[in-house]
């Protein structure tokens, strides 16, 4: 049985319907690596116009509906969990313009949120084989490396001139001046050094969306085990990003690797296992060798993790950084009790993004996806950011065990959408671009639409192989 040709339709579609869908699974690709790579790529006509926000509205409009999609019960309350999201994302932004008056915003946010949410409906209809999985990590592939390498030469003084190059280009860093601008300050502080970025966005929003994707490549390495380039580049990508997640020089960073690292330990293949350990025992030589003080000397910006871990030991929440964080998961709390309205609607991210110092909520802590859901969205938006974590992991973590007794051969796919998740995990416990950023959200949904296509690929496959066997 060959695991690469599942059926992707019905068996008498013509061939125009065929070339369609090939054309729009090119299109979804060219997406992926938009937003791995590029997604602030834009013009400006009026507002600015992405050219993530009108790929996906193409998709939106051209995937076919009508196909079923073959879902389980973890699966479909995924599935209505961002149904209930997206209606709170609606009315939240609304009600967000009417009270502070800013409705074109508003507008204009719902709009690439509501964008950004569909791509859990659009990638599911579309990558219903391992084939049009294979075509979609392509261009996985290329973006995250390019981002990759960007993170690298931008945290090095050397390599500065190339990056603030790239940057002055305004079609695809809007905010270059400011990035720019910006280096003045680290190089003075950190002796030329700056924390690692690229086109995705700031140092922390890089290192998020990387730390997320980065597992991902894993299954690239898998697929194309019998395609010369593209498993090559599947293995430099797997090997530079998370030297450029570490680039970043954040603690959820370095957290986030740790976790992704520590998942492949635990669940990983025995080979896997073997690969972790082997940089595990090289690192630690080379660590040994060289020293900490030396290591801080020639990259200042290690220092600055390494002191700011000193601190929190010693301060824990009474640090100001710490602080934030905590009162995140506390704040929100005493904000409903004086503001009930947020038991069932917030008041949007237009507001906090155009203008956060005429809301009360720019003062409290949102340092963390549930408080920055709650802000946004509501007590509902918090508890469907919560389902998502809850249920994504039981999806993964039951499948794994399940392929791992009855579909070895696919095993590698639950492995990598784990790590995955643990790599998103620190993030999304400390940081609220998932919520506050549309491209942040599209990330997200993007990863909760290929755990939904691979859970499709699975039944199918579990479907032909208790088949195969009741007719053996």
């Amino acid at each position: 049985m060959n695991i690469f040709t599942l059926p992707c339709g019905p068996s008498n579609d013509s061939q125009k319907s065929a070339q369609k869908l090939e054309r729009l699974s090119l299109i979804l690709t060219t997406l992926v690596f938009l937003l791995s790579g590029m997604p602030k790529l834009r013009i400006v006509i009026g507002a600015p116009i992405y050219a993530v926000d009108l790929i996906i509205f193409y998709l939106l409009i051209k995937t076919p509906k009508t196909q079923s999609l073959n879902y389980g019960g973890t699966a479909r309350l995924i599935t209505q969990l961002a149904s209930g999201y997206i209606v709170l994302m609606v009315l939240g932004e609304l009600y967000g313009g009417w009270v502070y008056g800013r409705y074109f915003d508003s507008i204009y946010m719902l709009f690439r949120c509501y964008l950004a949410a569909s791509i859990i409906r659009i990638v599911p209809r579309q990558v219903k084989n391992l084939e049009v999985l294979k075509l979609l990590l392509k261009g996985l592939c290329i973006g995250l490396f390019i981002s990759a390498v960007i993170s690298i030469l931008y945290s090095f003084p050397s390599t500065r001139w190339l990056t603030d190059y790239i940057f002055s280009v305004k079609m695809l860093a809007p905010d270059g001046e400011q990035v720019l601008a910006g280096n003045n300050v680290y190089d003075a502080a950190y002796g030329g050094g700056y924390r690692g970025r690229n086109l995705i966005g700031t140092s922390t929003f890089t290192s998020g969306v990387m730390a997320l994707l980065w597992p991902l490549v894993f299954m690239s390495k898998k697929l194309f085990r019998s395609d010369v380039f593209w498993n090559r580049l599947s293995i430099v990508t797997l090997c530079v990003a998370p030297l450029a997640i570490l680039a970043t020089y954040g603690r959820t960073a370095w957290l986030s690797v740790i976790f992704v690292l520590l998942s492949i330990l635990i669940l990983g293949s025995d080979r896997g296992k073997l690969h972790i350990l082997l940089g595990i025992l090289v690192a630690s030589l080379l660590f040994g060798q060289v020293g900490l003080d030396s290591i801080t000397a020639k990259l200042p910006l290690v220092n600055r993790i390494v002191t700011k871990t000193q601190i929190v030991a010693a301060s824990g929440a009474e640090n100001e950084s710490e602080a934030e964080r905590f009162h995140a998961y506390v704040e929100p709390f005493e904000h409903v009790l004086r503001h009930p309205s947020f038991f069932f609607v917030g008041t949007g991210v237009a507001q906090r993004k155009f203008d956060g110092n005429a809301l009360e909520e720019a003062t409290t802590a949102s340092h963390a996806i549930p408080a920055m859901a709650y802000y946004a969205y509501g007590v509902g938006g918090a508890f469907c950011q919560i389902g998502f974590m809850l249920c994504s992991f039981k999806l993964i973590y039951c499948r794994l065990r399940q392929a791992r007794k009855k579909l070895p051969c696919l095993a590698w796919m639950w492995q990598s959408l784990l790590a995955a998740w643990c790599g998103l995990f620190p993030w999304w416990c400390f940081a609220h671009g998932l919520v506050s950023q549309p491209r942040g959200a599209m990330v997200f949904f993007l990863y909760l639409g290929i755990l939904l296509s691979c859970e499709h690929i699975y039944r199918q496959m579990d479907w032909l192989y208790s088949r195969h066997l009741s007719n053996s």
